[in-house]
């Protein structure tokens, strides 16, 4: 996949053309007009019988997790033209009224009207993407949707949350001797282009491989507007919008942007600069990619989080959330975000998982690596090498401190987003299970091999476009300590039995595995309060009791619970609506029961093992 500009005319192509819409400037913040949705025409040159009246010509999932979609209903249609004929209405059927996909079809005598003799098809699409309407009760999920940015000054989303698009061919036939091989996935040629000629002064649209008026890319659907962030309005730049980012910069190792809205509460310029040192020290792990990166910013009502995208990544924060969110914190949120882009797993093929699962066997990966390379790379910075054992640390209390530590890994991706506490299995006991597994390697290999050599080696298959699943990160771990230890010791992480990696694993890093007396993670009341907004489950005698927290109370707002749980030193503070009154209140979200717990001394370093 690359950022070229040649055209291969054997490849299919997309061209999105998107005009962002503005409101009237008397409703916009500060009498400026400010966009509220982006009009789209895409334009796919294809093989002549890529589409047909049973082929769907586009799909959109109308639900990932809990976040929805953009909705192209009845009264917001979409409209296709086959070979510069009328355009007409795409009719469409959804596959599960609630999750999808939504399919669109093109007409059958539209198709039947078009001369057989040409080979290729050219056909335009018409839509108008709405952002979605959100506000402090949203409930969190993963951060595809088109959002407007609470300053309102531009509309930021992921390709899969409001972009309809091709789905990929059915698959061919087996019959030519390659059975039980994977295919590659099809790629297309793509151009980006911003319609900005109606657009007022200081309006800038940017895509995951560019920002320049045409920017253009090849690759799968999935990586160039799926997995794609798209940002139009009055975007802020690092670097500024006169410098040339298409190239990179005198001293740094490839080309990097980072773009916001203001006013931010964040001094983003400054910020600008350590995320690209992050993304530098990470890029370095990965055989030294060069490739060009960018980080997308959008604020929104409440909570904070991120997803990882093609070659770049969105970060989501609220002016709540950054009282929460210190500058240890935000930098190991950066760097977690960083690695998605470079350690991710091929999704299973539709069919082949139980379906109640709700995500990926392979998310304890997808999730652990970011955060184990995040901190192990991203962080390794000579001046803070205390960030790195904090982050390592706080992994591995989340871990053992969890309320569902034991809870079997089947049970957790059947219910991945029901409460905060599943949600947060994938990530800490994949970075405690990666520790293991390094151990294990290490011991195997006489310290020739370590799990690092394991993730640059799946890396380097998926930028080749090579299969990079779960059982091809089996196979090599295997490969390295035997079939039969690896098999018991995924069991056993799926069974839900407490990890114990080696005391020696990590010690490259200079670090040393010890027991640690932590107490249990318990907020008090049910988790699902929070999202409620309404005290239930009050557990009498914890920590929530004695602060003050009664059955009931309505909550005005709070601290995010993943945030609380992530770290030993925060604390959980609530404000709640109790008999026409507000109330501050404070505690210590942890029981006083001591659990089974370890986490890393820095033997390096001065860092003793309670410090955190």
């Amino acid at each position: 996949m690359g950022n070229g500009e040649d055209v291969d005319g054997a490849l299919p192509s997309m061209r999105l053309l998107m005009k962002p819409l503005f409101n009237d400037s008397s409703k916009g913040s500060n009498g400026r007009l400010e966009p509220i949705a982006i009009n789209t025409t895409l334009t796919l040159r294809v093989a002549r019988q890529r589409f047909g009246p049973d082929t769907p010509l586009l799909s959109l999932p109308l639900m990932i997790a809990k976040t929805p979609s953009a909705r192209y209903d009845d009264d917001n249609p979409i409209f296709a033209s086959v070979d510069d004929g009328d355009f007409l209405r795409l009719e469409y059927r959804d596959d599960d009224p609630v999750e999808g996909p939504r399919l669109w079809y093109l007409d059958q005598y539209e198709l039947e009207g078009k001369p057989a003799t040409k080979e290729t098809s050219v056909i335009t699409v018409r839509f108008t993407a709405p952002y979605r309407k959100t506000d402090e009760k949203t409930l969190p999920g993963p951060r595809i949707d088109l959002r407007r940015d609470v300053t309102g000054g531009g509309l930021v989303g992921q390709g899969q949350g409001f972009i309809p698009v091709p789905p990929p061919p059915k698959a061919k036939s087996r019959s030519d001797g390659n059975q039980g091989r994977e295919e590659k996935k099809e790629l297309w040629q793509f151009i980006v282009e911003w319609d900005l000629a109606e657009a007022p002064s200081g309006i800038h649209g940017a895509w995951s491989f560019g920002d320049s008026a045409v920017s253009r890319t090849t690759g799968t659907m999935e990586w160039a507007v799926n997995h794609a962030i798209f940002a139009v309005g009055y975007l802020q730049r690092f670097p500024g919008w006169d410098v040339d980012t298409r190239a990179a910069q005198p001293g740094q190792e490839s080309a990097f942007a980072m773009y916001w809205l203001d006013p931010s509460p964040y001094d983003m310029a400054d910020l600008a600069q350590s995320t690209r040192q992050i993304h530098a020290r990470i890029a370095a792990y990965f055989d030294g990619s060069t490739d060009p990166f960018r980080v997308f910013f959008r604020q929104v009502e409440a909570n904070s989080g991120g997803t990882g995208a093609s070659l770049s990544f969105l970060l989501e924060y609220s002016l709540p959330s950054v009282d929460q969110t210190d500058e240890h914190a935000l930098a190991d949120l950066l760097a977690h975000e960083t690695v998605h882009e470079f350690a991710l797993l091929d999704g299973t093929p539709q069919g082949q998982s139980p379906p109640e699962w709700q995500e990926e066997e392979g998310s304890w990966y997808d999730e652990g690596v970011a955060s184990y390379v995040g901190a192990l790379a991203g962080l390794n910075d000579p001046g803070r090498r205390d960030w790195l054992v904090k982050s390592m640390n706080n992994y591995a209390q989340a871990y053992y401190t969890s309320p569902v530590v034991s809870m079997p890994f089947g049970d957790v991706l059947s219910d991945y987003w029901g409460d905060v506490d599943i949600t947060r299995v994938s990530y800490y006991r994949g970075v405690v299970y990666l520790a293991e597994l390094d151990g294990m390697i290490w011991k195997g290999t006489q310290g020739k091999k370590s799990m690092d050599d394991v993730i640059v080696d799946l890396y380097r298959l998926r930028k080749d476009g090579e299969p990079c699943s779960l059982a091809t990160l089996k196979e090599k771990v295997a490969a390295l300590i035997g079939q039969d230890s690896l098999d018991r010791s995924y069991d056993a992480m799926f069974k839900g039995d407490l990890i114990i990696p080696s005391e020696d694993c990590l010690e490259r890093y200079g670090l040393k595995l010890v027991k640690m007396e932590w107490h249990k993670f318990e907020l008090g009341f049910d988790t699902q309060s929070m999202r409620d907004f309404e005290v239930r489950g009050l557990v009498p005698g914890s920590a929530a009791d004695k602060a003050g927290v009664k059955e009931g109370d309505v909550i005005v707002k709070g601290f995010m619970v993943w945030g609380v749980e992530d770290e030993l030193d925060i604390p959980m503070r609530l404000t709640v609506l109790r008999d026409g009154r507000e109330r501050d209140l404070e505690w210590c979200a942890r029981s006083d029961q001591v659990v089974e717990a370890y986490g890393w001394v820095d033997v390096l370093g001065s860092g003793s093992p309670d410090e955190l």
